[in-house]
């Protein structure tokens, strides 16, 4: 029963993990520095909770799984108020008591810290509560910690592919709290009887399983700690490190979803759970193992390395076959998780039968079971931080996707080096492996992988059913095809952030250019794309009374801000940015944005627009939402009603909200979830059709929107605001005023049966993703707009 209660609480603690994420990132950010944050504190808390159970576990002899129900079911508590705590917290934002860091580090460390600590003392209660006795900890330990790891693998594809689609965030943590709060109870309930038969059973294990001890191994004097604890550190280091790097790469090479997430983790989580498993039954060739393990992970990396420029290629055919094969994507999802777990399981695998080891290496008589696992998983976890801070952050500041690989690599073969040190009766052997795995890596940085950077650039996104891809038969044809498709040529230049990757390209022949983000493009300066962006700003311009100060989410190619600013009374433009690699590219759009760079009306913010507003006293007379493409996680928080919210208090009186929808390959499911979603937020609403393309909802404050306003003949006759439309290839501004396809009233009746999509049960994300994967020009919400345009002719 024990076991099944580790199970659930670790399925629990993930999908606790995953909702705490969700509601954060609509306080503190969804950018790169403010998932670190949440990282760090969720790890350092852990190992606090760690190192705290080490300490206490002399005095929770026998007592250790009464602790642990009453540890579960404070837990459960704490899951079940964090709806309510989250409003509670994020109140705070509003008195501006700190400066934005610290004011971010209190509500997260406010919200997670407790419960992370309280995780963090599990592992050592169990570890020294379930033991049968001193020589069966060790096999005792691994179980725990893979039943543990398994838990906590469901837990991952739950919440990434169910609960918080079906059920919404506070649900989820309702319904999960309750249950981590019933298994509490029960472990309450029945700890005094298991507690006694643990106590008078403790060498039934000992005769079940033939340990290193029985055949004259002695961890206590066979190895040396120091390095069997930097070997621990290196694969705490290395696991989060890796994770975090496949996140991004899958997300690059995929569609960059929501789905990456649990995909990646569950994968790794996976893994662990095997490998934690394997160590207990190879206990007793742990100190022979030890040594070779590293070895494998090194040389299976190595291996995964030089496949890495083949795998957007292998995912655009993955996607060819399955989608081909049957219209349900959920195909495609499993196909995506098997793969990637099939890759890397080999060194996940391995590397997770370490630190079980380490486990067995470190315990003596002399010290409780419990401090042991707890002083060992504190060290662990913040070398997990370490890694999460310098190989999942820093150096995507300062080094590309595949200098950074080959950075693990270096720290690999640390590990193969420490692990060989460990065991002292092993020093003098795998000479062989001293002298060949240098020269191995050297020979790796010698021959580096071909075009994985310029793979990386632009992604297979919109074009894989295209009939001439098909035919192709390999990577580096596909990827010259895609190239052709776009119309560039070349590549002026890239950058690479901890928000992404960012690639400027440039058609020699005609001289446009394309900004591609994460590998998928963006925006170009090509008459259509030039025109939508531009009357994204010159619309709302044309219609807001003092356009004077102008906030704009999302840069892109920068067209709509330098066509803002070189208006004559918009006075100035924030730009909230949440990519720095996107910022620094913008001057090489000056030609398309009247000098947008060096244009003092511009100011740019590199924030997440939600800790912007938050935090923010500024108010503005316009707002222009310009996100990136809906299904890309994060983005949907930009159409909740709580960030509708944030846009209402930080508008003027008279001022103008612009949020942008795209009209190709979005369903109307999707349109009509953001028209419930944007009409029922707003007392007054109203969507336009600027291009064939591009869908605007506009709301006014404390007015409504329409074309019979004092000033635009004034406006619309301006020389310099006339001869900017005509640049953008706009040259009737009557017709653009006509545009208008549905009223508030309009909206709210056609989309009266919709769903509404909110921060607690986000789903615009899902409905934009499967949009996505119809992959057909036809499948968009033109039937709902020929719908709208009729209703408006026969109200004439």
């Amino acid at each position: 029963m024990v076991l099944l209660a580790v199970l659930l609480t670790g399925l629990c603690s993930l999908v606790y993990q995953t909702i705490w994420q969700r509601y954060l990132s609509f306080s503190v950010g969804s950018d790169a520095s403010a998932s670190v944050l949440i990282l760090t504190t969720f790890l350092t808390a852990l190992s606090v909770g760690y190192w705290s159970a080490g300490a206490l576990s002399r005095r929770a002899k026998h007592k250790e799984l009464l602790c642990y129900g009453w540890v579960e079911i404070i837990i459960g508590l704490w899951a079940m108020m964090f709806p309510l705590l989250f409003k509670l917290a994020s109140s705070l934002l509003s008195f501006q008591l700190l400066p934005v860091f610290w004011m971010d580090l209190l509500i997260t460390v406010l919200l997670i810290g407790p419960p992370a600590v309280l995780m963090g003392v599990t592992l050592p209660f169990l570890t020294q509560g379930l033991s049968q006795g001193f020589q069966s900890a060790s096999l005792t330990h691994a179980r725990i910690y893979a039943i543990n790891t398994i838990g906590a693998f469901l837990g991952t594809l739950l919440a990434g592919f169910f609960l918080i689609e079906h059920l919404g965030l506070a649900l989820s943590s309702y319904l999960l709290g309750a249950l981590n709060v019933s298994v509490g109870v029960l472990v309450l309930i029945f700890s005094p009887q298991l507690s006694r038969h643990f106590r008078n059973s403790r060498e039934t294990i000992e005769n079940e399983v033939q340990t290193e001890s029985t055949v004259g191994f002695n961890p206590q004097s066979a190895v040396d700690k120091r390095y069997v604890l930097l070997v621990a550190a290196c694969s705490g280091f290395l696991l989060i490190a890796l994770e975090t790097y496949f996140i991004r790469l899958f997300s690059m090479v995929t569609e960059g979803s929501h789905l990456a997430y649990p995909t990646v983790v569950g994968a790794f989580i996976a893994a662990v759970g095997i490998g934690a498993y394997l160590a207990g039954k190879w206990l007793p060739s742990a100190a022979r193992l030890f040594v070779v393990v590293p070895i494998v992970m090194l040389l299976a990396w190595i291996v995964i390395y030089y496949t890495l420029p083949e795998w957007p290629y292998t995912d655009m055919r993955l996607k060819q076959f399955v989608l081909t094969a049957t219209d349900a994507p959920i195909y495609l999802f499993v196909a995506r998780f098997v793969l990637f777990f099939v890759v890397i399981a080999i060194p996940v695998v391995t590397a997770s039968m370490l630190l079980p080891w380490a486990f067995h290496f470190f315990k003596n008589t002399d010290t409780a079971l419990g401090k042991t696992t707890g002083d060992l998983y504190a060290v662990a976890t913040l070398a997990t931080v370490v890694g999460g801070l310098v190989g999942g952050y820093w150096m995507f500041q300062y080094f590309n996707f595949e200098q950074i690989f080959l950075s693990f690599l270096c720290v690999l073969l640390l590990m193969v080096f420490a692990a060989n040190q460990a065991i002292i009766k092993t020093r003098k052997q795998y000479i062989w492996v001293k002298s060949a795995l240098p020269l191995l890596l050297v020979g790796v940085y010698l021959f580096p992988v071909k075009e994985l950077e310029q793979r990386l650039a632009l992604g297979f996104y919109f074009q894989s059913t295209e009939k001439q891809l098909t035919d192709l038969n390999s990577a580096a044809a596909a990827h010259e095809w895609l190239w052709q498709w776009f119309g560039h040529d070349q590549i002026i230049a890239s950058d690479m952030q901890p928000e992404g990757r960012v690639d400027v390209f440039q058609s020699e022949q005609s001289g446009q250019r394309m900004i591609a983000i994460n590998g998928r493009s963006n925006s170009d300066t090509a008459m259509s794309d030039l025109a939508g962006n531009g009357l994204l700003g010159l619309f709302p311009y044309l219609l807001t009374e003092s356009p004077k100060k102008v906030l704009i989410v999302g840069l892109g190619t920068g067209v709509t801000a330098g066509i803002l600013a070189h208006q004559e009374l918009v006075e100035v433009v924030d730009v909230s940015e949440i990519n720095a690699a996107v910022i620094k590219q913008f001057h090489w759009f000056d030609p398309f944005t009247y000098q947008g760079s060096q244009n003092p009306k511009i100011n740019m913010i590199h924030s997440d627009v939600i800790k912007h507003l938050h935090q923010s006293e500024e108010v503005y007379d316009m707002i222009i939402s310009i996100p990136s493409n809906f299904w890309v996680a994060g983005v949907e928080n930009l159409l909740t009603p709580e960030f509708y919210q944030l846009i209402d208090n930080n508008l003027n009186s008279g001022g103008m909200f612009v949020q942008w929808v795209p009209e190709y390959r979005f369903s109307a499911q999707g349109l009509l979830m953001i028209a419930k979603t944007f009409s029922s937020s707003f007392s007054t609403s109203s969507l336009w059709q600027l291009t064939d393309n591009d869908l605007v909802f506009l709301y006014k404050k404390n007015g409504s929107v329409n074309a019979d306003q004092s000033w635009l003949e004034s406006r619309s006759g301006n020389q310099l605001f006339r001869a900017t439309l005509r640049e953008i290839g706009v040259y009737n501004v009557r017709k653009l005023l006509n545009s208008q396809l549905a009223t508030h009233e309009n909206l709210l009746q056609v989309s009266s049966n919709s769903e509404t999509h909110s921060l607690d049960k986000p789903q615009l994300g899902q409905v934009a993703l499967m949009a996505l994967y119809k992959n057909d020009v036809n499948y968009n919400s033109s039937e709902i707009i020929k719908g709208m345009r009729a209703q408006k002719k026969a109200s004439r």
